[in-house]
């Protein structure tokens, strides 16, 4: 798991957990507002790409709140059905 500072920004700590899951950084997070990050909309496909598992895992590990900010998911459409 990344070390982060205290004080560290979000957009840092982010990009930390993204480059630790092997994902280039800034490719599945966005900061969507000050002290609310969540999963890009173009990052959630189906199938879900490998190293979301990572990702989620470890944004489950690490103490959001204590770094500042949380993490969570924002939407407002359903996925779109998954062509055979």
């Amino acid at each position: 798991m990344p070390s982060f500072s205290p004080g560290e920004p979000a957009s840092s700590a982010i990009a930390k957990v993204e480059a630790f899951c092997g994902i280039k950084p800034g490719t599945a997070f966005e900061e969507q507002y000050p002290g609310l990050v969540s999963v890009r909309r173009d990052f959630l496909t189906v199938p879900m790409q490998p190293a979301a598992e990572c990702l989620f895992y470890a944004m489950a590990a690490i103490d959001t709140e204590q770094l500042g900010f949380k993490f969570g998911f924002i939407g407002n459409e359903v996925l779109p059905k998954e062509k055979k």
